[in-house]
């Protein structure tokens, strides 16, 4: 990619386009000390990564609360593939960051909590929950991934953001300083936010 041929991505642009988590899930796809090489097809693989990690997160999370999740169940072989993965991930990282191999681990953790889920009820409820911390943990507190909704109090408080940045760039175009109300408002849209000006005011919607 070249700024001079102009086919590039900006960090604002690539995170409109593929969302962020798409995005760590490709970088974290290749260790650190080689370049990454973008493709259409390492960004589709990327993105292919992050819908099972999530997908198997949302499973996790369903199953744990569910009627069939039971204290008193075992399944020795998901411990089992968990208590490895947790093992293979640690070893990856302190193996000089290798982030492609502590990748696959997480998406081992995937795959297990599929099959257990997979093979019907009862679940076992406390791998199903150290399958949800593994994912926060590692996936979340290592990587950056976001698994889950965005709760309610941190939408709120995304929106009141976005409002007094709104109210500060009416001040701007009350007193005449268009250009910087531009800029705020250009900035809002690289941060994934459409704002829309009519006669009773801005409005704006989260892309």
């Amino acid at each position: 990619m070249s700024s001079s041929l102009g086919n590039y991505f900006t960090v604002a642009d690539a995170v409109r386009e593929f969302g962020v988590n798409v995005l760590r899930t490709f970088f974290a796809s290749a260790e650190y000390r080689s370049q990454q090489a973008y493709t259409e097809e390492t960004i589709e693989e990327a993105r292919r990564r992050w819908d099972r990690l999530e997908r198997a997160y949302e499973t996790a999370v369903e199953h744990a609360d569910s009627a069939d999740a039971l204290t008193k169940t075992e399944d020795g072989e998901f411990r089992d593939a968990l208590a490895a993965a947790r093992a293979g991930f640690e070893a990856a990282m302190n193996d000089d960051l290798n982030a492609r191999e502590a990748m696959a681990e997480l998406l081992e953790v995937a795959t297990a909590v599929n099959r257990h889920v997979e093979a019907g009820g009862p679940y076992d409820y406390r791998a199903l929950r150290e399958s949800i911390e593994f994912f926060e943990e590692y996936g979340g507190d290592v990587f950056g991934l976001q698994f889950g909704d965005v709760t309610a109090g941190e939408a709120e408080i995304a929106e009141n953001l976005v409002e007094l940045v709104l109210d500060v760039r009416e001040e701007e175009r009350d007193a005449g300083n268009y250009e910087r109300a531009d800029d705020l408002r250009d900035r809002l849209e690289a941060l994934g936010v459409e704002v829309e000006d009519s006669d009773d005011g801005p409005t704006y919607r989260f892309d």
